[in-house]
């Protein structure tokens, strides 16, 4: 992918968000660094009721104070330096209204008799990684930190190859799977939505973009 990175053309998360989900959005991290950032969050402190954003360092550094706090990592420090240039979301389930089809638990597929989202919503969120073992590394420190949180292990499995955690909440209510796969860090809410980003990658379905 070294020439297509160059050319400004590898993007691992448009070809591991499944084509055929509901809703799918791709986003640009880079366009977090420049200066807009900074203006778009005073444009939004100064709606009210809504509080002082502060500026891009200043949003990261509470970011960083609140995960040191619940989960024993930081935006900075176990985030950042993996972090590729794009980010997208799958949402992969809605179920439709007045029915409970797709309220099915997430985490039934990884041994888990918890519902991960009451409204049915079944999601992922996928990041680029430019260095995996970084990313790797902070996987593990996430699984420990939420264990720690919860005082639950994690459930761990394998799905082609790939090993996903299943982190259940303090209160049993709600469930996180996470994984590194290729050249992205996984996130969501649901297995099998994980599992199917998993395909696309293969080549299993069909991504958003080729």
């Amino acid at each position: 992918h070294l020439v297509e990175r160059l050319a400004g053309r590898y993007d691992p998360v448009a070809r591991a968000i499944p084509a055929d989900a509901p809703v799918a959005a791709r986003f640009d991290l880079l366009a977090l660094a420049n200066e807009r950032t900074d203006k778009l969050l005073a444009a939004f402190s100064d709606m009210p009721g809504a509080e002082d954003a502060g500026s891009v360092d200043e949003v990261i550094s509470r970011l960083d104070e609140s995960l040191n706090k619940e989960l024993g990592l930081t935006f900075t420090d176990d985030i950042k330096p993996w972090l590729g240039q794009y980010a997208g979301l799958a949402i992969t389930e809605v179920p439709l209204p007045g029915t409970n089809e797709g309220r099915v638990p997430g985490g039934r597929a990884a041994g888990l008799a918890i519902e991960s989202d009451p409204l049915g919503v079944k999601f992922a969120l996928v990041v680029e990684t430019r260095d995996q073992a970084k990313s790797d590394a902070f996987v593990k420190k996430l699984v420990d930190g939420a264990e720690k949180d919860s005082g639950k292990p994690a459930t761990t499995t394998s799905y082609e190859g790939v090993t996903l955690y299943a982190l259940e909440s303090k209160s049993g209510e709600m469930l996180v799977v996470v994984t590194r796969s290729g050249d992205v860090v996984v996130l969501g809410n649901d297995v099998k939505a994980v599992q199917k980003v998993i395909d696309t990658q293969a080549g299993r379905a069909a991504p958003l973009a080729d």
